[in-house]
């Protein structure tokens, strides 16, 4: 096995059907390895999104079938997202990125969003003591995994995103989960307005029919 060969493993559907961006990152970490010269397989699953709640319960069947994926089992490189990678066994060695920290998102969900949340949380823990490094966007996320999950700090690395705010005092977020925030850009609303509190996940959450967004308006000029 040549050693500038991977494997890139994301357990969110590549649709992106329930909101997530993290198939998003995976096919696009997967694309620039493949730019800089290695040999990277996506290793996805082949549903589609349905709202958070079924997709969390499907993601976490896909991580059992992951133990005995032998493309996991070859001896390359493997790179994992959030709570993938929770039952591989020891001698499967790989990195986790945790761009959003399911421990820090969970105190802000109730009902069954929550405990699905919570859940999740756990298993990303267990991804995160198994890893052997885990690279994060921010020096925020980088305390949160420390003090959460208990994990020594030099097994973390702070890999910038494109923008880094040396104030961020200067510039906020509408929500502390992502569904939230974005109807706020594409609204113009605090979330209390636009109806959509919290993760959209089947009916639980959504934005009110009557709210126009800037879509529509592109929409309407043509």
């Amino acid at each position: 096995m040549s050693t500038r060969s991977s494997c890139v493993v994301s357990s969110w559907p590549l649709d992106s059907g329930a909101g997530s961006g993290v198939a998003r990152v995976a096919s696009g970490l997967a694309r620039a390895l493949e730019a800089g010269g290695w040999d990277s397989e996506l290793v996805s699953p082949s549903f589609s999104g349905e709202g958070y709640l079924s997709t969390t319960v499907k993601r976490i069947l896909f991580n059992l079938y992951l133990r005995g994926d032998g493309r996991l089992h070859d001896g390359r490189p493997v790179i994992a997202f959030d709570f993938d990678g929770f039952l591989l066994p020891k001698a499967v060695r790989f990195a986790q990125i945790n761009g959003g920290l399911l421990s820090d998102i969970a105190q802000f969900e109730t009902g069954l969003v929550g405990r699905a949340v919570r859940l999740t949380a756990r298993l990303e823990k267990l991804a995160s003591m198994k890893a052997d490094r885990i690279f994060t966007p921010s020096n925020y996320a980088a305390r949160k995994i420390r003090d959460l999950y208990n994990v020594p700090p030099e097994k973390i690395s702070v890999m910038h995103n494109g923008l880094f705010f040396h104030d961020w005092r200067k510039h906020f977020a509408a929500a502390p989960q992502c569904s939230p925030s974005r109807a706020s850009m594409m609204t113009g609303l605090v979330p209390h307005r636009h109806g959509l509190m919290g993760l959209q996940n089947g009916g639980v959450w959504n934005m009110a029919s009557d709210v126009p967004t800037l879509a529509n308006r592109l929409r309407d000029l043509g």
